[in-house]
């Protein structure tokens, strides 16, 4: 451990959760307790649990100072599919609903982030990510805690998949119908994902 490379994120008589870079520059979020370990590599979300040592089969059911991951729903709006909304939506989103505002998913973060240990948050989102025009203040949001956001559309415009491709950590793209539009899709993604030199996006993935 080199101490120059860690930044303390927050620390108790309890728990320690901190920043570390390793030798290859990449940045993790490690949290650290007596029975309550993990390791989180912002850059592609690779993550290990364990309890009170990497070898013991008594792994921790679940953490014990706050969740790991948040799904959020921070729209119930949903454009379809070319216009057309899903009959068997689970959600039975309409173009008519409401918004989740940046200040309210402020106020969630601080409530359930209260040990600095979230490390992903899961939008719940419109078919084409341009339901909330907030999202992307709410993603550098949470960049700056140090937590990756995640979500699933299903239409994407070249200006939101290129949006997509620098905030998210991953993105499903969800089939309804239309081979076309989700080649489509997926393919918009692929090409912003490769393109930039600043993508944060490392899985698209088909749902």
């Amino acid at each position: 451990m080199h101490p120059d490379r860690i930044n303390i994120l927050k620390e108790t008589s309890k728990f320690a959760i901190y920043l570390e870079t390793d030798d290859n520059g990449e940045v993790w979020k490690k949290f650290r307790a007596e029975n309550y370990n993990y390791d989180f590599r912002i850059s592609d979300g690779m993550f290990a649990r364990w309890g009170k040592t990497k070898e013991t089969i008594n792994d921790p059911e679940m953490s014990p100072f706050g969740p790991e991951i948040l799904d959020l729903e921070i729209t119930d709006i949903c454009h379809g599919v070319d216009g057309k909304h899903c009959q068997y939506c689970y959600k039975s989103n309409t173009s008519n609903g409401k918004n989740m505002s940046f200040r309210t998913l402020k106020t969630v973060i601080e409530k359930i982030n209260y040990n600095s240990q979230l490390t992903q948050v899961a939008f719940g989102l419109g078919s084409t990510a341009s339901e909330n025009p907030d999202l992307w203040a709410m993603c550098d949001y949470l960049h700056e805690n140090h937590i990756i956001p995640n979500g699933t559309v299903a239409q994407l415009d070249d200006h939101h998949a290129k949006m997509i491709a620098s905030k998210f950590g991953g993105c499903a793209v969800s089939y309804h119908g239309s081979f076309d539009v989700l080649a489509d899709t997926v393919q918009k993604l692929t090409y912003w994902k490769t393109k930039m030199t600043a993508n944060l996006l490392r899985s698209i993935s088909i749902s």
